[in-house]
């Protein structure tokens, strides 16, 4: 499994960096499953397979890429899904597994997301959780924000 896990690091990583815009570092990456349990989805069969969607979350120190993809054949990117501001309040749950971890994900309309991550993936979910808590970077707030204006003293005294 490593070998497939290091296989679409390979191929994910360079459609991450694409996205990003000028200025922006990716802080984490993995690859998540959305939708209901694996676990139940095992038990009832390939009946609600159609629900489940890939993504390729990357986390940067402004954003959230949620990169769509598709495992029938290999992983093949689709594209940006959405992308939402980075706020350190967007994990709504968060309950490590054996097997399946589960995140539960706020975006910014305030939808909440199941994310499962599978234990391949474990070194890289950790990194994933941190830097969703994680605030944005200074830097990057004080650019957004234009400077204050000093107050101009009153005039002097006739």
């Amino acid at each position: 499994m490593a070998l497939r896990r290091e296989k679409i690091k390979q191929v994910m990583q360079p459609v991450a960096e694409s996205f990003l815009q000028s200025g922006e570092r990716q802080r984490a990456a993995c690859l998540v499953m959305r939708g209901p349990s694996p676990w139940w989805l095992s038990l009832v069969g390939n009946l609600l397979w159609f629900w489940i969607r890939y993504y390729y979350v990357a986390v940067t120190d402004r954003r959230v890429l949620f990169i769509r993809t598709t495992m029938v054949w290999g992983i093949r990117p689709k594209g940006v899904e959405f992308a939402d501001p980075l706020s350190p309040d967007a994990i709504v749950e968060y309950h490590p597994g054996r097997v399946w971890s589960v995140i539960k994900y706020r975006r910014s309309d305030g939808s909440a997301l199941r994310l499962n991550v599978h234990r391949i993936w474990r070194a890289e979910r950790d990194e994933l959780v941190s830097a969703l808590r994680q605030p944005a970077a200074a830097s990057d707030r004080t650019a957004a924000t234009p400077p204050a204006t000093p107050p101009v003293p009153p005039p002097p005294p006739a």
